[in-house]
């Protein structure tokens, strides 16, 4: 089993107290056979790869000890994420780990949000594509054990968040949130077929004119989300489109909260009236 693992360089707790080194955790998680390697950057994690594909040694659990947040790990003062994750594809790095390896992040909300989910699905498919595995992280944040004095980062609350992947680089995630085909699609029905329909009469008024443009700009975002939501269907690695997906909905949920944060009483009970009548 390898740790890898990474501070960030004067990086400090309440502003004050440093934060303890990702060391100690890598080191009371190593048992013996076990490695344990730092990367003060991306170009040193790159290396530690490249240096086990060079020699031909084989990886069957790999985890991180590092700093993180949704969808990112701090590999120093830079950040391995979605889009630095495109640095290390095609490189091969998917035969150092051995059929059905294991990968984990120990850092904080690793696997929170969408990003988070979108991250475990790539990183999947960039490292265990030859023989599958799996990849996990918390989307809660860690913290190092005082009551046993393990030294090891642990997880009080949150979700452990899996990335299931086959040989050839196809990732299904589990106990997800975000990145669900069903959820996206029945809260896009609910936009286009509840939501626009009750506030578009409350839009076309001489008082009420300045909220159309952002009845329009929703409306535009629940198309582009349904897009995506279309194409993940299809898609070989459905959770790219899925996250825009879910990034459309979103931009789509800010106007319309706007319009219904501006509501009169009347106006609420305009639209209370209308759903009961229904």
């Amino acid at each position: 089993m390898l740790h890898i693992w990474s501070d960030i360089p004067n990086h400090k707790a309440l502003w004050v107290i440093p934060k303890p080194s990702m060391v100690h955790s890598a080191h009371e998680h190593t048992k013996k056979g076990d490695s344990y390697k730092g990367a003060a950057s991306l170009k040193q994690l790159e290396e530690i790869f490249a240096s086990y594909k060079k020699q031909n040694k084989k990886i069957d659990k790999l985890d991180f000890h590092t700093h993180g947040g949704p969808g990112k790990l701090a590999i120093g003062s830079e950040r391995l994420g979605f889009e630095t994750l495109k640095n290390f594809r095609d490189k091969g790095f998917d035969q150092i780990f051995t059929p059905e390896a294991r990968v984990f992040f120990h850092g904080c909300n690793v696997a929170e949000n969408a990003a988070g989910e979108l991250f475990l699905a790539e990183f999947g498919q960039i490292f265990l594509k030859a023989g599958g595995g799996r990849v996990g992280g918390s989307t809660s944040v860690g913290m190092t054990d005082i009551f046993f004095y393990t030294g090891k980062t642990i997880h009080f609350w949150g979700d452990t968040v899996y990335a299931y992947v086959l040989p050839g680089g196809k990732a299904t995630l589990k106990n997800h949130r975000h990145l669900d085909s069903r959820h996206i699609e029945g809260q896009i029905v609910v936009g286009n077929t509840k939501v626009i329909p009750v506030l578009a009469p409350l839009c076309g008024g001489y008082q009420q004119q300045w909220r159309r443009p952002l009845l329009d700009e929703a409306k535009t975002n629940l198309a582009k989300a349904t897009a995506f939501l279309a194409s993940s269907k299809t898609a070989k690695h459905p959770y790219r489109y899925l996250h825009d997906a879910h990034l459309y909905l979103d931009r789509a949920v800010k106007p319309l909260q706007r319009i219904v944060g501006s509501l009169s009483m009347t106006e609420q009970v305009y639209i209370q009236v209308k759903e009961w009548i229904k």
